[in-house]
């Protein structure tokens, strides 16, 4: 009996199972570099993503701390204004109700020095009917503001309102001082010399 030749082992076969085994590592090196990647870039955009936020939190909190700073950087421009508004206001307001008979020219010229505009045009054409009226009813006054407050104020046009309670008191000679209590709407007006009167009207309650 004869036998055939000894079969050889396929060497394409064993060469194909290497090659697949090198294939599969290098797939499995591709996905981990594909993996670290895709995560490490993941990570920057996430990064990226935190940082810009991070930028908008801190503009919007500058925005918002520059919109308070200003907010109450105005508010307390204006109420220094009103403050010096009222040290005008107060003074000017005394000034024209107080006339002493026995020296009239240093009254007048207190109004006159607290007045601007028509008010002031007014107090130079009556002056010397004024002196006359006072003189001649041998008459005193003095006043005292008890209460001041601006109700309107117009800065850049320079110009403000001031409603003011006045006690007065009058002394003609021989007789007893009388006291009373008025109200006033004051026009005031800035000038080169300070704020001053353009307007002073008595304030009728219960009319």
């Amino acid at each position: 009996m004869t036998s055939g030749p000894i079969a050889e082992p396929v060497k394409g076969e064993i060469m194909d199972h290497k090659a697949v085994s090198g294939l599969r590592a290098l797939t499995a090196r591709a996905r981990a570099s594909v993996t670290g990647s895709f995560q490490g870039g993941l990570r920057s955009v996430t990064t990226l993503v935190v940082l810009l936020a991070t930028a908008a939190v801190i503009a919007a909190g500058a925005t918002g701390w520059r919109w308070w700073s200003e907010t109450n950087s105005a508010a307390a421009d204006t109420s220094r204004l009103r403050e010096t508004v009222l040290a005008s206001a107060i003074p000017a307001i005394s000034a024209f109700n107080t006339l002493d008979f026995h020296d009239s020219k240093k009254g007048l010229d207190a109004w006159q020095n607290a007045a601007t505009g028509k008010l002031l045009d007014d107090v130079k054409a009556s002056r010397e009917t004024s002196a006359k009226a006072i003189e001649g009813a041998k008459t005193s006054t003095s006043a005292k503001v008890l209460t001041a407050a601006v109700t309107d104020l117009d800065g850049p046009a320079g110009t403000a309102t001031v409603m003011a309670v006045v006690e007065i008191t009058t002394a003609v000679e021989g007789q007893q001082p009388t006291t009373k209590r008025n109200r006033y709407l004051a026009n005031v007006t800035s000038t080169d010399g300070g704020w001053k009167l353009s307007g002073l009207q008595p304030v009728v309650i219960g009319v």
